[in-house]
Formats: C-alpha cells, sequence, structure tokens
C-alpha cells in the first residue's frame, strides 16, 4: 500500500478556510475523518486561530499609524488603478496569518496584518537595519546569548516554573510567569540572567523537546518601537515580539508554522 504524502500546515490552513476547490476539500477531508492524528492538528490549527485572534482583538482599539496607513495604502493598493507598477494588487498571508483568519478581524486588524506581511517582503533591509552596529539590538544580544557568545551572569538549572518565573520577575522588575509550552512538547530546562541594571537584566529561558530540539526565549526591556516578525537564519528559525513593555526574542530549529504557535504560547503564557 503506497503512503500518502504528509500535508502540510499551510495546506492544512487552507483547508479549515474553505480555501481549496471542492476535489482538494474532499481528499483531505476523507484523510482527517479516518486519522485520528490529523484530526488533532487540525483542532490544534483551530485553537491557534482563536488564541491569536484574542490577542490581537484589543489592536483593534489603537489608532493605525498615519505612516502605516501610507505604506499600506502604497503596498496593497486601496485604488487598482493608482497602485504604483509591480506593486501587488492583493496581499495573501498564509499560514497563521492566512486569509481566512484575516476575514475574521476587526478592519485596523487587517491593516496592522498588511503591514507585517510588508515586514517580511522588505525581510533583507530590515534584517541589514537590525545589525546595523549603530545602535543597540535585540535580536543580536538574544542570538549572542543563544549562541554562547556572551557569559550569562547567573544560570539556574530548573524545571520549576514557578522558580523561573520569580528569576525573570525580579530581573525585569515585572511581574511575569515562565511560560508553559508542554502543549508543543517542550519543557523547561533552565534560565539564565545577564548583565545589566537592576530591573533591567536580560534573561533567557531555555527549553527541550523530546527530540532534543531547542528552543529559547529571550527576554528584555524592549529597544526601539513595537514590531513582529519571524524569519529564517540557516537552520534557525527567530521571531521577535516587541510592544512598549517587554520585548522577546525567539529562537529554535522548527517550521513557520511551528514557530508561530510556540510565539504565541510564549507571548500570552508570560502574563496568563
Amino acid at each position: 500500500m503506497t503512503q500518502q504524502p504528509e500535508i502540510g500546515d499551510e495546506e492544512l490552513s487552507a483547508y479549515i478556510d474553505g480555501e481549496l476547490d471542492s476535489v482538494q476539500y474532499q481528499k483531505i477531508a476523507q484523510r482527517v475523518q479516518s486519522n485520528s492524528r490529523l484530526a488533532e492538528r487540525v483542532t490544534a490549527l483551530q485553537s491557534d486561530m482563536a488564541l491569536l485572534r484574542r490577542i490581537y482583538a484589543p489592536v483593534a482599539e489603537r489608532p493605525l499609524p498615519a505612516s502605516w496607513r501610507e505604506r499600506i495604502r502604497h503596498y496593497a493598493g486601496t485604488d487598482r488603478d493608482r497602485a504604483p507598477s509591480g506593486a501587488p494588487a492583493e496581499l495573501k498571508p498564509r499560514g497563521p496569518w492566512h486569509a481566512g483568519m484575516m476575514r475574521a478581524l476587526p478592519v485596523p486588524v487587517l491593516a496592522l496584518a498588511a503591514t507585517i506581511v510588508l515586514a517580511v517582503i522588505c525581510a533583507p533591509l530590515v534584517t541589514r537595519l537590525w545589525l546595523s552596529p549603530q545602535k543597540p539590538d535585540i535580536i543580536a544580544q538574544a542570538l549572542a546569548a543563544q549562541s554562547g557568545l556572551v557569559t550569562p551572569r547567573a544560570s539556574v538549572v530548573t524545571t520549576a516554573r514557578d522558580v523561573a518565573s520569580r528569576v525573570i520577575s525580579e530581573a525585569l522588575a515585572m511581574r511575569l510567569k515562565a511560560p508553559d509550552l508542554s502543549r508543543m512538547g517542550y519543557s523547561l530546562e533552565g534560565v539564565k540572567t545577564y548583565g545589566g541594571a537592576r530591573g533591567n537584566r536580560p534573561v533567557e529561558l531555555v527549553y527541550r523537546n523530546a527530540q532534543n530540539g531547542v528552543f529559547t526565549l529571550y527576554l528584555q526591556r524592549p529597544l526601539g518601537p513595537a514590531r513582529f516578525d519571524q524569519f529564517r537564519r540557516g537552520r534557525e528559525r527567530i521571531c521577535i515580539w516587541q510592544d512598549d513593555v517587554l520585548g522577546t526574542v525567539m529562537v529554535g530549529e522548527m517550521s513557520a508554522p511551528e514557530m508561530q504557535r510556540l510565539a504565541s504560547l510564549s507571548y500570552t503564557g508570560l502574563t496568563l
């Protein structure tokens, strides 16, 4: 019997949103009904979509900056006839940022998502700006810590989330919790703190899964404006999620959908 090919998260997301044609939809639907593992993946993706909707719902209450609105008009095009030459007529984000999820979110959130997609399109330029030596960069600092180029001020080997929670709360002088990532198969392994003024000491949480895959969560007071992005560097995938209170950088060898789910669990788990 010929083994059927694995269904990727992107195709599964399109199935959930009803973006497939009737033939493709029926094929996947039959496999989901007959494969419990695939059905669990569908349930997990649906749950992640709901989680992301809850995360970004408050953004709908915030006014979109004028500069963002101008960039969205320029690249996405509110008037097809006035769209710049070569600009995409329509943006169709995939995976966790797929069109179906976007339709379920308020209009201001759609605008924010379009800006995030724009940032991904411009990733090479953004990366050069991030790595510029002219100013401190949270991503560069996180990667230096993750690769061992910076010696930690203290290192605590622990699987107890309450212990790690106390460490990160004291280091950053804010009430935080070490996220529970067991749902994604990752267990806490330890926490490291780095040099800095009291209440502004960067920390790194280290998690590991059953396949010996490592996921690091670097936390620091924000450096620069709010931003969200995800990109690949060699075999590793990096996600930055920074607001006006906390900057987080997540690193691990995994797919984009897996990083998106881990990023969502990590970010929300810090305060829930």
